[in-house]
């Protein structure tokens, strides 16, 4: 007897359709303004304001949501590149790619503009921990490779994508082309290191505040 896929049902597949129209949504309001209301993020997804909130019933629950539909997205790209290198696909090759890859993706601004407003949730920050594991293992293994300068840390790579996605243009268009070509100039010079990079790597607190529960000191939560 033939087996077949279960399909979704279509309320499934209508909240996965809606879910990732609010996500999207969410990262481009709250990027540019991260206290923005939830009506705001209604608006731009083109759902009910009614049908937002029957879905996520606080702003800190949508943001918590988002956050960890960013940290998924991102582990993901980290996976592929080490998949690529594993392939036998050459370490310069690979960190173009996967810088290339983020930048298009445009995930960190949305953290970066909402960090502090929120409290992770459990998953995301094991999620989170995991998935710096494995950059700090890709950096290992771009460093082996020599794609990558010795004294560039996986932290340097989240703050260069960062700063790449602060670019902008009056001409959408012209938008992503002009990150691309940033990424290129950018990995073009990370594969030899004729001077030291001066001041320390950056750390957790660069990026969530102390004393907050977050990402930089959730130690109550186990990775696996």
């Amino acid at each position: 007897m033939p087996q077949t896929t279960p399909r979704r049902g279509g309320r499934a597949r209508e909240a996965a359709v809606n879910d990732s129209r609010i996500f999207d949504a969410a990262r481009a309001v709250f990027t540019r303004d991260p206290r923005a209301p939830v009506a705001e993020v209604a608006a731009a997804a083109g759902v009910g304001k009614s049908a937002l909130y029957r879905r996520y019933a606080s702003k800190e629950l949508l943001l918590r949501a988002v956050a960890e539909d960013v940290t998924r997205r991102f582990v993901t790209l980290i996976e592929e590149a080490h998949d690529a290198l594993d392939e036998g696909v050459g370490a310069g090759t690979v960190l173009l790619q996967f810088l290339t890859d983020v930048v298009d993706a445009d995930l960190h601004a949305v953290l970066t503009a909402t960090a502090g407003l929120f409290t992770p949730t459990p998953s995301d920050v094991r999620l989170s921990r995991a998935g710096a594991a494995r950059g700090e293992q890709l950096v290992a293994r771009l460093h082996a490779g020599g794609a990558l300068r010795a004294d560039a840390t996986w932290n340097d790579l989240n703050d260069w994508v960062a700063a790449i996605g602060e670019v902008t243009s009056f001409a959408p268009e012209r938008i992503a082309p002009r990150r691309r070509r940033m990424v290129a100039a950018l990995v073009g010079g990370l594969g030899s290191a004729a001077l030291p990079l001066p001041a320390p790597a950056p750390a957790p607190v660069d990026y969530w505040p102390p004393g907050l529960p977050g990402f930089a000191d959730r130690d109550d939560v186990p990775v696996d």
